[in-house]
């Protein structure tokens, strides 16, 4: 009988089923094969287990760090294009401890280059299965105090994560937090600030890290970085920046106007600031209106009636529409209360009548005419909208 239960029990042993002791470890224990189980793929900063691209990233990061640096080095000068062996060497550069300013420097500087637009899918695909996007967490934060180095590897960061893979692999590995510190401690340094916007935009690829960055306070960083300089770049970047952070909450109502976190006024007095030191410059004025529209209730959607009649003193900081081709949301201009159907059209009419602007200020007139019917009709419903008074920021007087 004891002979029976000795062999049962040596079985057991056998098979790994004496309470799983032959086959368990504790989480993050190394097994002799040099392999960590799965508690030690183990993600604090995503806040869960990414057991597939975590265990494939951590293997390929392990590897890297083996890598001798001269052979690292080697392996970056002589890339022509962006491979899995290059990112491995660039990783295994960066974070080798008796790797130089120099040297990291120097890397960052053929990674650049080699990211040059467009970037491939592809290459984005093997930057978010490398580990590339930890490697350049790790160099912000360690060169944090060389503008020189910080900045390449933002602009490292920003060209490499176009893909929604690429961009979860740098928040995951803490890039987020990393520019938002980068922000605070060069407050005053412009090229510093526009390399992290830069950054920001490449970030901004899903809802979640959007609202997760306005939470954190970005998007006052970001004033504050377009605040400093009026640059076209920092500027620019800056409006792209808002653009994506604010596209997060357009549905919630309460996101946009009562959030301290994303104040309308400062927002609004950002980007109409941004139109008038650069009017001439197509790109930065429309950025500035995507950034107002989702601010500023009905921004561009009526006809501007100064400006009809000849001069608008608030030129590029008016919140109504300079024009036809001005005009935003489904067109309808200032015209539709008093000819309904109509969708911007008016002024199309007058001109192809001979009228021009004469024409624009006469079709006013005779709207604007007591006596007539039409002219009734229009002004209750202008005086029901409240439409001067209430729409936002330095609207017309």
């Amino acid at each position: 009988m004891t002979s029976g239960a000795d062999a049962f029990a040596r079985r057991r042993a056998e098979s790994g089923g004496s309470y799983g002791q032959a086959n368990f470890q504790a989480p993050g224990k190394v097994t002799n094969s040099g392999k960590g189980v799965w508690g030690s793929h183990y993600s604090s900063a995503g806040g869960g287990y990414n057991q597939g691209n975590q265990q494939q990233t951590q293997q390929s990061g392990n590897a890297a760090s083996l890598m001798p640096l001269a052979t690292a080095i080697k392996g970056v000068e002589e890339a022509s294009a962006i491979t899995e062996h290059l990112l491995r060497c660039a990783a295994a550069a960066m974070d080798n401890l008796q790797a130089s300013r120099a040297e990291v420097e120097a890397v960052l500087s053929k990674l650049v280059v080699l990211l040059q637009a467009p970037v491939t899918a592809q290459a984005t695909q093997l930057v978010a299965s490398s580990p590339l996007p930890g490697s350049v967490v790790r160099t912000i934060k360690q060169f944090q105090d060389a503008p020189p180095c910080v900045s390449m590897a933002c602009v490292v960061g920003a060209r490499s994560s176009g893909s929604i893979e690429s961009a979860t692999a740098y928040i995951r590995a803490g890039a987020l937090d990393e520019v938002n510190s980068l922000m605070d401690r060069h407050a005053s340094h412009g090229g510093v600030q526009n390399v992290s916007l830069l950054a920001l935009t490449g970030l901004m690829k899903e809802h979640t890290v959007a609202r997760q960055a306005v939470a954190g306070g970005t998007v006052n960083r970001i004033l504050n970085a377009m605040e400093l300089t009026s640059g076209r770049e920092v500027q620019y970047n800056g409006l792209l920046a808002l653009r994506l952070l604010l596209d997060s909450g357009r549905n919630s109502r309460a996101f946009l106007q009562d959030n301290p976190r994303a104040p309308r006024a400062n927002l609004q007095e950002a980007a109409l600031r941004a139109k008038v030191n650069h009017q001439s410059d197509n790109a930065v004025c429309n950025a500035a209106n995507d950034v107002l529209a989702l601010v500023t209730p009905r921004f561009k959607e009526v006809l501007c009636w100064h400006w009809q009649s000849g001069w608008c003193k608030l030129g590029p900081r008016c919140t109504y529409a300079h024009g036809q081709s001005d005009l935003r949301g489904d067109g309808r201009g200032a015209c539709e209360s008093v000819r309904p159907g109509c969708k911007g059209g008016c002024g199309k009419d007058s001109e192809a009548q001979g009228g021009g602007k004469a024409g624009l200020v006469e079709d006013k007139v005779q709207i604007m005419n007591k006596d007539s019917e039409g002219c009734q009709k229009g002004a209750s419903k202008g005086a029901g909208k409240g439409s001067y008074s209430k729409r936002g920021v330095d609207t017309p007087s």
